[in-house]
């Protein structure tokens, strides 16, 4: 066929067709009886295939809700770098999942979102109400500053400079413009 001979292709097929329905019924038998086994054989590799790839998403989840587990646990310590380390840890093995199983990766995958929500929301209140609290704080010692300075408190001043400095290099991360 190759050489562009259809018509003899064509004939060695007819011939290899009447080969072959000529068989005597005993290499039938045996085809059949390889087929069978054949079949059987891709069912079982086929349930083999199945069952790892369920064992792998159950233990995979169960690694991923243990990692949410842990980034929640890290949340109510206000260890927000610890959080999102757990966090992003989950979401990789997520992605890392075997194909199928939608229902569980649904499931997963909304537990995922509703975490970070959570982890965002949570992290912003800390740093705000932390934000907040420094923010008196600053306007505490500047009125002091201001005092010290003004009635010649050389060391009240310094000293209240220098607690400033500390307590406005520790204002959270993400509010720079109010700073």
């Amino acid at each position: 066929m190759e050489a562009g001979d259809i018509e003899k292709a064509k004939q060695l097929y007819q011939q290899l067709k009447r080969f072959y329905t000529g068989l005597p019924n005993e290499y039938m038998q045996r085809k059949l009886s390889i087929e069978k086994h054949l079949i059987k054989l891709n069912k079982d590799l086929f349930n083999k295939i199945h069952e790892s790839t369920a064992k792998e998403t159950k233990h995979s989840a169960a690694q991923i809700i243990s990692l949410m587990n842990k980034s929640g646990l890290a949340m109510k310590h206000n260890d927000f770098d610890q959080a999102e380390t757990s966090y992003e840890l989950a979401k990789q093995k997520f992605y890392s999942l075997p194909g199928g199983y939608y229902s569980e990766k649904r499931n997963l995958h909304q537990q995922l979102l509703t975490l970070f929500d959570t982890l965002v929301e949570t992290r912003n209140s800390a740093y705000s109400n932390d934000f907040s609290e420094k923010t008196t704080r600053i306007e505490t010692l500047l009125a002091q500053l201001r005092a010290s300075v003004k009635v010649k408190n050389i060391n009240g001043a310094v000293d209240a400079y220098k607690e400033l400095k500390i307590i406005f290099s520790s204002l959270p991360p993400g509010f720079f413009q109010q700073k």
